[in-house]
C-alpha cells in the first residue's frame, strides 16, 4: 500500500503542476483523465509527458467512445494502457521474431460431430 499511496501524491503533483502551467479552467477531459491518473496511481517525469500521455488518453477515449457508440454486445472502457503509446503497447505484445506459419490453402470444413451446445460444469453435488 505504501507504494499506492507514493504514486497518488506524485500523480497529483504533477497533475497541479500541469494545470497551473496550461492557466486555463479544467474542462471535463481534464477531470476524466485526472481521475485516470489517480485509479492507475500513474507517476509522470514531467509536464511534457504529463501532456503527451494526456493527449494518448484522449485519443482512446475518443475510440472507446466510437467503438461503444456502434454496437450493444459489450462496453468497451479504460485501462491502465490508456496513455501508453502505440510503440509502447506493441513492445509489450508476446511472440516476437516467430516465423509465419506455412499455409497449404486447406479450409476449414464444418461437421457435425455432435456437440452439445451448452454443458453444466458445475458438480451434481454443489461442491466447487
Amino acid at each position: 500500500m505504501k507504494g499506492r499511496n507514493r504514486g497518488l501524491a506524485t500523480g497529483h503533483k504533477v497533475s497541479f503542476g500541469a494545470g497551473v502551467a496550461s492557466a486555463s479552467v479544467m474542462d471535463e477531459n481534464d477531470f476524466k483523465f485526472m481521475k485516470f491518473v489517480v485509479d492507475f496511481s500513474k507517476e509522470y517525469k514531467s509536464i511534457e509527458e504529463f501532456n503527451m500521455r494526456k493527449e494518448n488518453y484522449l485519443f482512446m477515449e475518443a475510440e472507446i467512445a466510437r467503438i461503444n457508440a456502434e454496437q450493444d454486445t459489450h462496453v468497451a472502457g479504460h485501462n491502465f494502457l490508456s496513455d501508453f503509446t502505440r510503440e509502447e503497447y506493441t513492445a509489450m505484445l508476446g511472440l516476437k521474431n516467430m516465423a509465419a506459419p506455412q499455409r497449404n490453402g486447406a479450409k476449414h470444413v464444418e461437421t457435425d460431430l455432435g456437440i452439445p451446445t451448452s454443458h453444466n460444469w458445475c458438480p451434481a453435488n454443489g461442491n466447487y
